[in-house]
């Protein structure tokens, strides 16, 4: 049991039973002073589940973050938003100054990139039947589930828009048989060619799989990897069928399986609303009409900060 669920529970009941479950202990402890004053209060109850049902459906985001992990975030308060990022990537090293003397701001390339921001939406699978019986732990897994449908947007929408970036022309073949680590350190070489430095990977679930069955790299974690000295991150997620290129392990032309990037140079997540839900009036009907979405578009502004890696 959860404290929405508890919440919805105390929604339900009658007079008597809210009587009853302030004085029970076992629903009193999801519940410090504050909260149980709010929920005698006239619009203290609502506040909570409201409150209540973010948090599940964030909760439910979290287990599909990926894409949020390594790329930055940037706010935004209207439709379309334009990046100004620094092109030039000869400025990655700071100059030695002399004590006293006047430190001068960069001076570097700047460029426009313009993003358009969309709408994802889910409206949760919350019926009128699933409240009169009671179902309140399905209807916070449904809850979760949708949180999880709006991050696996967001995650597909980020790798679509970095595959489609028709400048993005750095690709590794891998040498081998199949994705391997060394054909990730090729990609690092790529990125830092041009002047940047590689410091996150993507990886395709599939790919990961190899990278785990090499027996030389040890701890192989969806975190910090200490042999590259990448920030890694597995994104399952498909490409949504606007772009020719794929992200899956497809042992084919246009398949890819790995993406490396300097996080600071590469991408971004343009964020105009992050996860959250119309307002509801009634705490517990209203989750009939309950819809979750996000407002949000990636922009790519140095695609050759990055480096694609084939699936082969």
């Amino acid at each position: 049991m959860s404290k929405l669920t508890k919440l919805l529970e105390y929604s339900v009941a009658g007079n008597s039973g809210r009587r009853s479950l302030m004085d029970d202990n076992s629903f009193n402890k999801y519940f410090d002073k504050s909260e149980k004053q709010l929920l005698l209060s006239e619009t203290g109850e609502t506040d909570l589940v409201y409150r209540e049902i973010i948090a599940a459906i964030v909760q439910g985001a979290e287990r599909r973050e990926s894409a949020r992990k390594l790329l930055p975030i940037i706010k935004t308060e209207s439709n379309t938003c334009r990046i100004v990022a620094n092109t030039d990537p000869s400025g990655q090293y700071a100059e030695y100054i002399a004590e006293g003397a006047a430190i001068n701001q960069d001076s570097i390339t700047y460029d426009e990139t313009n993003v358009t921001i969309k709408k994802a939406a889910v409206a949760p699978y919350i019926t009128n039947e699933l409240i009169e019986d009671e179902k309140f732990d399905w209807i916070e897994l449904e809850l979760k589930r949708a949180g999880a449908k709006l991050e696996n947007k967001l995650n597909q929408e980020a790798i679509t828009s970095i595959l489609n970036t028709v400048s993005m022309t750095n690709d590794i073949d891998p040498a081998g048989g199949h994705f391997a680590i060394t054909d990730v350190g090729r990609a690092m070489r790529e990125v830092n060619d041009f002047g940047w430095n590689a410091d996150s990977v993507f990886v395709e679930p599939g790919c990961y799989a190899y990278l785990l069955g090499e027996t030389n790299l040890g701890d192989v974690t969806d975190g910090k990897h200490e042999l590259i000295n990448l920030n890694v991150s597995v994104l399952d997620a498909k490409t949504d069928g606007t772009t020719s290129e794929y992200w899956d392990g497809t042992d084919a032309a246009s398949h890819y399986g790995g993406l490396v990037f300097d996080s600071m140079h590469f991408a971004t997540i343009v964020m105009r609303e992050d996860i959250n839900t119309n307002q509801i009036k009634d705490p517990v009907h209203d989750l009939t009409k309950l819809v979750a979405k996000m407002r949000f578009g990636i922009g790519v502004f140095n695609p050759n900060a990055g480096c694609r890696i084939l699936t082969k």
